[in-house]
């Protein structure tokens, strides 16, 4: 939460791998022009195997974004796909290499104009403002193979303003099975839930997430990586 709020108003970050180690991660990152970068992505798998794509998806942000000082969105998911599907035809069977690949939302926020650019494969991005929670969706494709046609990822703006609070997550906590009849939260639920604590700092809202999860969860086990980030502008 430190790191975060060295850019950003507030912010909070859920982290809970199943195993010890995570296909859920996270990373951000300052340019030397003031634009904050950032994106939690969900690997495919857990443990070992969705680790070793959680590595492969850290260096590649940091050659990427950092090294190559790439920062357009949709390009650096670009040169991440290649680079991922190049990894991995080294290192997987064929049949395999299908299901490899990360889903997330890479976003780029300039602090001089407020502007955010973002890119994702799969995932969603949610938007905050003014008590009205805003999906914005993303490309149907992952950061990896992909069984149809794949297209460039595509780049999508959005004038920020003060307040505003962004959510970037994996579908770890409304996939967790629990409650009474033992089902899933569900994204619905997820919705509601982020609504009814976004007027909270984001220590609490990162408390009343893990209360609830906890709540929920009860005696289950826990079935996926979990990863919530939220920032507030």
């Amino acid at each position: 939460r430190s790191e975060l709020k060295k850019y950003f108003k507030d912010g909070f970050l859920l982290f809970k791998p199943r195993d010890i180690v995570s296909g859920d991660f996270y990373w951000l990152y300052k340019t030397k022009d003031d634009i904050v970068l950032w994106t939690v992505a969900d690997s495919t798998g857990h443990g070992v195997p969705g680790a070793f794509l959680s590595i492969i998806g850290n260096f590649l942000l940091n050659e990427v974004a950092v090294d190559k000082e790439i920062n357009t969105t949709n390009k650096v998911l670009d040169s991440m796909r290649n680079s991922v599907i190049k990894a991995l035809s080294n290192n997987s069977k064929p049949d395999k290499q299908l299901k490899d690949g990360m889903d997330m939302v890479f976003c780029a926020w300039d602090m001089k104009t407020n502007r955010l650019q973002f890119s994702g494969a799969n995932n969603p991005l949610y938007l905050i403002r003014q008590n009205e929670l805003i999906v914005y969706k993303t490309d149907r494709q992952p950061v990896g193979y992909h069984l149809g046609e794949a297209t460039p990822f595509t780049a999508r703006e959005i004038q920020l303003e003060k307040g505003d609070k962004i959510y970037l997550f994996s579908d770890g906590y409304y996939d967790q099975f629990g409650g009474e009849k033992g089902k899933k939260f569900k994204v619905t639920n997820f919705r509601k839930l982020l609504l009814s604590i976004q007027d909270k700092p984001m220590s609490e809202q990162l408390d009343e997430l893990r209360t609830t999860l906890d709540w929920w969860m009860g005696d289950e086990a826990q079935i996926d990586d979990i990863c919530v980030m939220g920032v507030e502008i």
